[in-house]
């Protein structure tokens, strides 16, 4: 090792020193791969004195005779030497020099339009270099930061703040009504949408213009794609950890939400003096909702990667904050919940660690919450397109947490061998094994499907046999019948039928009259004829007879109650024929309409025992048996669903669950295998014509 002679740091670095909570630091950027470093003072001052001449030994030596607070050993100063080399941060040899040639137009070729850099979680499509055009542009909008024009700003953006709390019931208003506009329609979508487009460039821009107006460089500029369903674009501002200045920095952080607020706010002048329903208001009242939606649930939000986390880690001066924090989180999770030896991946203050946990559970919890709801509706998707698209949700899935897992998965095997494999423990895991495969063989407790279910009954509905009045009736207010089954329950008289009763009468007045002249006047024919009339008559009175009788409707047999008006409304109530009037509900048995997914339809027969889980009341749980078992429809287009029907008797001194009540279904299904119990919830998961 000691002849190891470094070469001296390279003459196009750009170097800045800089002090982060009373601490001194070195950030030294790397131009050909934008990259940026951290050294502290020992570190730097080590690396300065790599002069191309002296061996590491020597410098060592003499750094530490030069040196009051920091020391060097040999493995130290080899450690820093190879980290100098793999940044590049060291002058190179010309075959290393052509060697980070061809790295260059390698660089080159994958930062050319559009080519994808990042990860599945952070996807990043180069777009646009845009530093020249800056350096043009700058110098004729500097004023823009200056404090008198920054001061105006603000006073516009309180004004249209007091606006549109004056006017918020118009504001609320025209939010539905352009909402409906740019979601309803195809026009409406392809007419906001280049404008947000637009917004966000500008955003973009903002970040930009602040840090070339503070001595920065831009150079990489274009589209980025979160977890692979949120659109956003980028400017690569990483110039700014340069700026010895922490409010420049946070200057620039600031800038894309500043200039949001500010065009919202100009935004809010013109909706205030038009109407949304010419197009100027309208695309006015869209830039309204793009800049206060992306600046409040996004950008200013600290726990995802955007503007609010860079604010927050620049106001607290904790450069790579997530990072540190999850590191800190993963370290004390296996260090203090799993026991497992494992060293601090760094020595932050007891400040810094109360800030990184609480950040790091923050952060977890938080994109633990998104990642559900986002996984959720993904699968629910790719449930819908078919095998292929399940498959390529799984592989995005594993990709996904591949990547937010990082080496706890390493960490969890490395904890199960060390538990459960090293030593004498290997017997007994593999006698426990053993043990659970037979238990999960040989064990057969009944499968239970648990559904949502809805109680019915098997209702007789009385309908008016004819128009009419109600004259009596047989139930009181308790709705419990007053008379014994085979008895008039209710009972109607009918203008319409009494009327053609008398009609009746007179005709058959006026036959028998004409009847009697026939007989005296010895017309054989007419009274042939007369005979026969009066045989319809006859037939007719019987059925008007019939039909009267039916006016008086009388209880079947059973227990009943009644479901209609209360008595004393429906006396003398008039009701047109066919016109439902009370319904009778059995008291003896319930019915219940389970409905299960076809996944479920292989574990529910005929005859099985059923409880349904009623909600809180007098009622409780029920039980019943299956009655009948049909298909009723589809599930995401694919999957069938079975109407399960349920017989429930009920008790007759028992409480009666009212129709229309919802619950829950607890089938008591057939005998299955252990192993059967387990793998059901991945048959539940998996769309069940997968395999077909």
């Amino acid at each position: 090792m000691a002849d190891i002679i470094p070469q001296p740091l390279r003459d196009d670095l750009k170097i800045r020193r800089q002090v982060l909570s009373n601490e001194t630091w070195y950030v030294v950027k790397e131009p050909e791969r934008q990259q940026y470093f951290r050294f502290d003072p020992g570190q730097y001052g080590m690396l300065e004195l790599f002069d191309g001449h002296s061996s590491l030994s020597r410098l060592v030596s003499a750094f530490n005779a030069k040196s009051e607070e920091y020391e060097y050993d040999r493995d130290s100063a080899v450690a820093l030497y190879n980290s100098a080399r793999e940044y590049r941060l060291l002058r190179r040899t010309r075959e290393e020099e052509n060697a980070a040639l061809v790295e260059r137009l390698r660089e080159t070729h994958k930062q050319r339009f559009l080519q994808r850099q990042g990860s599945l979680l952070f996807m990043r499509f180069h777009v646009y270099d845009p530093d020249a055009l800056f350096d043009r542009i700058i110098d004729r909008i500097r004023f823009m930061w200056s404090p008198a024009v920054v001061h105006v700003c603000v006073g516009l953006m309180l004004l249209a703040l007091v606006l549109v709390f004056v006017e918020h019931r118009r504001f609320a208003s025209d939010f539905l009504e352009v909402s409906s506009y740019v979601f309803g329609s195809l026009t409406g979508l392809l007419t906001a949408w280049p404008l947000i487009l637009v917004v966000i460039a500008l955003h973009e821009f903002a970040h930009g213009l602040t840090c070339k107006n503070f001595g920065g460089e831009v150079h990489d500029m274009g589209f980025l794609l979160l977890v692979l369903i949120n659109p956003c674009m980028y400017c690569n501002v990483n110039d700014a950890w340069l700026f010895e200045n922490k409010r420049h920095k946070m200057y620039v952080v600031f800038a894309g939400v500043y200039f949001e607020l500010l065009l919202g706010s100009l935004a809010v002048f013109v909706w205030f003096f038009t109407d949304v329903g010419a197009l100027v208001g309208r695309l006015a009242f869209v830039v309204i909702t793009v800049c206060i939606s992306a600046t409040v649930l996004f950008n200013l939000n600290p726990l995802m990667k955007l503007d609010g986390y860079y604010l927050l880690s620049d106001y607290m001066e904790l450069p790579n904050l997530r990072q540190n924090s999850l590191s800190m989180l993963s370290w004390g999770l296996k260090r203090h919940l799993l026991r497992m030896p494992v060293d601090a991946p760094m020595e932050p203050s007891p400040r810094e660690t109360r800030i990184f946990i609480t950040y790091g559970a923050g952060m977890c919890l938080y994109l633990g919450t998104v990642f559900g709801k986002i996984l959720s509706m993904g699968y629910g998707f790719a449930r819908s397109k078919g095998f292929v698209a399940v498959l390529i949700f799984y592989w995005l899935v594993f990709r996904l947490f591949s990547k937010l897992l990082g080496s706890w998965p390493g960490t969890l095997k490395a904890l199960v061998v060390r538990s459960f494999w090293k030593g004498g423990r290997r017997r007994f895991t593999v006698g426990a094994l053993a043990v659970l495969a037979v238990i999960l063989a040989v064990w057969s407790p009944r499968m239970r499907v648990y559904a949502p279910c809805e109680v019915g009954a098997q209702m007789i509905v009385v309908h008016a046999p004819e128009s009419g009045f109600v004259t009596s009736v047989a139930y009181g207010q308790d709705r419990l019948p007053r008379c014994a089954p085979g008895d008039v329950l209710l009972a109607l008289s009918s203008p319409d039928l009494e009327l053609e009763r008398r009609q009746l009468e007179a005709r058959r007045e006026a036959q028998e009259l004409e009847r009697r002249m026939a007989g005296l006047s010895g017309q054989g024919g007419a009274l042939r004829r007369l005979a026969a009339r009066e045989m319809a008559l006859v037939a007719e009175a019987r059925l008007l007879d019939a039909r009267t009788s039916a006016l008086a409707v009388r209880l079947p047999q059973g227990r009943w109650i009644v479901d209609g008006p209360p008595p004393r409304s429906l006396f003398g109530r008039h009701y047109a024929k066919g016109e439902t009037v009370l319904s009778l509900i059995p008291r003896e048995s319930r019915v219940a309409d389970v409905i299960i997914d076809q996944t479920d339809l292989s574990y529910v027969a005929v005859g099985q025992e059923v409880r349904v889980l009623l909600p809180s009341g007098p009622v409780g749980t029920i039980a019943g048996v299956v009655q009948s078992i049909a298909e009723v429809g589809q599930k995401d287009g694919v999957t069938r669903r079975f109407d399960v029907r349920v017989h429930v008797p009920l008790a007759a001194d028992g409480p009666e669950p009212p129709p229309g009540i919802g619950g829950m279904a607890v089938i008591m299904g057939e005998p299955r295998p252990l192993w059967q119990h387990v793998l059901r919830p991945l048959k539940r998961m998996t769309r069940y014509d997968l395999w077909l």
